[in-house]
């Protein structure tokens, strides 16, 4: 993944490497992102050989709010990670607004 600092542009590219047809037994399952058969391979290219990478840009695509969000706290550090005692900041949050309700709140639907 590039982006470019002026212009906020990004570029989102994967390696996909060339993997013999069958599967031996006690391997890991062809990932179908991260690798190509080699007879797919050699459909579009004729000097496909095991081993060989290729290096694809994918299309890009918008960010929604969450997903920009999301981002913005990993890359300033501040995501809601659990504490010690394994809860995270927004479930303390919402545990000290429920203690602090009035019990006569709940009581006035009667």
């Amino acid at each position: 993944m590039h982006i470019d600092p002026k212009t906020g542009e990004t570029e989102i590219t994967r390696v996909v490497t060339v993997v013999p047809d069958d599967v031996a037994e006690g391997e890991e399952a062809i990932n179908e992102y991260a690798q190509r058969r080699i007879t797919d391979a050699l459909k579009t290219d004729k000097d496909a050989v095991l081993g060989k990478t290729y290096t694809e840009t994918l299309p890009p695509f918008e960010f929604g709010r969450v997903q920009t969000q999301m981002a913005r706290q990993v890359v300033t550090g501040r995501s809601a990670r659990p504490s010690a005692n394994g809860s995270s900041r927004s479930s303390r949050i919402v545990s000290a607004k429920s203690s602090t309700a009035s019990p006569s709140a709940s009581n006035t639907a009667m």
